[in-house]
């Protein structure tokens, strides 16, 4: 088999986030392919759904963004990383829509990419978008990814060819990579081509950096103990598990970080003293705020959707060295006993009681380290990277 040059190669990336997003999966993978590809051009999402009026605050800033012009981004990123913002109508799932979308994207692709041969674009999908149904057939390319991340029909929100997109993207996508081994074993009952785990995983030394960072403002005030998480906060929080807890263990001090849902479904839990939400934090200072947490947990219902992830945030709980409880999810389970596993409020009390009383185990911290690192994300990627060079490109 004739070895083959990444470095010759652009990866056309379309993410589910923008780059200046919640820092997770899709922008670690940008910044691990330009370390193998050539260029790595990040094309801005749009959303899988028509927009609605309460949408207006983010589009609005989507369009301010765009017209202040790509390179003022907020996020620092390498030189070979472009991140781009084409103008597209923000009606997706609209099939009119979708095609005047796949078009004008096309267009602008085509610009970007000049003189470069087909041979060696790789079409890297993540998201199912509609409009890429149109879009992707119109775009000659050596390869075309598709890293499977979440089961969109499981989120009952989204329109049905949401649903559609994200299975004709199993079925054209020359490789499959899913996140839990839930999502290998239902990619293979929906395709016949290669399909392979690549689960979450961390920056390590990112989270290694905790100690140089100062005392956040954000945390500074709240006492320990602390028990804290950090992520999207909506309908997959078990509320009662955590009002339970708030209840029988008043002067526990539950820390919440990250986007939430404004349904109001979460408002009851911050309606106590003891649970605090500080809002989405940068990426940059995380590490310092997570540092202050005595016990990392994940408070998630087990449901369909649950059992099929496998949430980033669970590596770097890890590699941070602290002790950590979680429901037993499918690709959780590899991980004892460096994580402990409940679903009812009993059971995390319990837990959360032992891991307090045991803080400061060195050895303990060591194991959980010492397990993160083999998830850091330049080990999945290389692994990923392999898998390119058994023949993807022949």
């Amino acid at each position: 088999m004739t070895p083959v040059d990444l470095r010759q190669y652009t990866a056309l990336y379309f993410p589910p986030v923008e780059w200046t997003g919640l820092y997770q999966r899709p922008q670690h993978l940008a910044i691990e392919m330009t370390r193998s590809f050539k260029r790595v051009i990040y094309i801005q999402p749009i959303g899988l759904r028509p927009v609605r009026p309460r949408d207006a605050p983010r589009i609005l800033q989507h369009l301010h963004s765009h017209a202040k012009g790509i390179r003022k981004q907020e996020r620092k990123h390498p030189d070979n990383l472009e991140i781009k913002a084409a103008p597209l109508l923000p009606l997706s799932g609209i099939s009119h829509a979708d095609r005047i979308n796949a078009r004008i994207l096309q267009n602008y692709l085509l610009k970007t990419l000049q003189a470069t041969s087909p041979d060696y674009v790789l079409l890297w999908g993540c998201t199912p978008a509609p409009f890429l149904r149109h879009l992707f057939p119109r775009l000659n390319r050596n390869l075309f990814v598709f890293d499977w991340i979440d089961d969109y029909s499981l989120f009952n929100h989204l329109p049905k060819v949401v649903v559609e997109t994200q299975d004709w993207l199993l079925k054209q996508a020359d490789v499959v990579f899913a996140t839990s081994s839930v999502l290998v074993q239902k990619a293979t009952t929906l395709r016949t081509g290669s399909t392979y785990l690549f689960p979450n995983g961390v920056d390590f030394e990112h989270w290694q950096g905790a100690s140089n960072i100062s005392i956040p403002p954000a945390i500074q005030n709240i006492p320990h103990p602390i028990i804290g998480y950090f992520g999207t906060l909506s309908h997959w929080i078990d509320r009662e598990v955590v009002l339970e807890l708030s209840t029988q263990y008043p002067l526990w001090q539950f820390v919440f970080i990250g986007p939430r849902a404004d349904d109001g479904f979460l408002d009851p839990v911050f309606s106590r003293p003891n649970c605090h939400w500080l809002g989405s934090q940068p990426y940059e200072i995380l590490p310092g705020i997570a540092a202050q947490f005595d016990v990392c947990w994940m408070p998630f219902r087990q449901t369909d959707l649950t059992e099929a992830i496998n949430p980033v945030k669970i590596y770097e709980y890890l590699a941070l060295g602290k002790p950590v409880v979680a429901p037993p999810l499918p690709d959780l389970i590899r991980l004892g006993p460096a994580v402990e596993f409940a679903v009812k409020s009993i059971e995390y009390g319990h837990l959360i009681k032992k891991m307090i009383e045991e803080k400061n185990d060195a050895g303990r911290e060591d194991e959980r380290r010492s397990l993160s690192r083999r998830f850091s994300w330049s080990n999945l990627w290389q692994q990923a990277e392999n898998r390119f060079s058994e023949g993807l490109f022949k």
